[in-house]
């Protein structure tokens, strides 16, 4: 059975299991999802802060001359 806190939320004790979220105390769960994300992946965290990161052009392709 899961525990409960103070605020009556109920938290998963595992890595693998985000928090749960019923309905109450948003900002707690909110702080709690924070750092389930940045403990398992802080990359995806900035993804989340940041949005994904979009090249506006790509690196290493050479342009072909007409020419040649």
């Amino acid at each position: 059975m899961a525990s409960t806190s103070g605020s009556g939320m109920y938290e998963s004790q595992s890595t693998t299991k985000p928090p749960f979220f019923n309905g109450d105390n948003y900002s707690f769960w909110k702080n709690k999802m924070r750092l389930f994300i940045k403990s398992n992946d802080y990359l995806v965290w900035d993804v989340i802060e940041d949005g994904p990161y979009i090249p506006l052009k790509q690196d290493g392709l050479k342009e072909k001359d007409g020419d040649e």
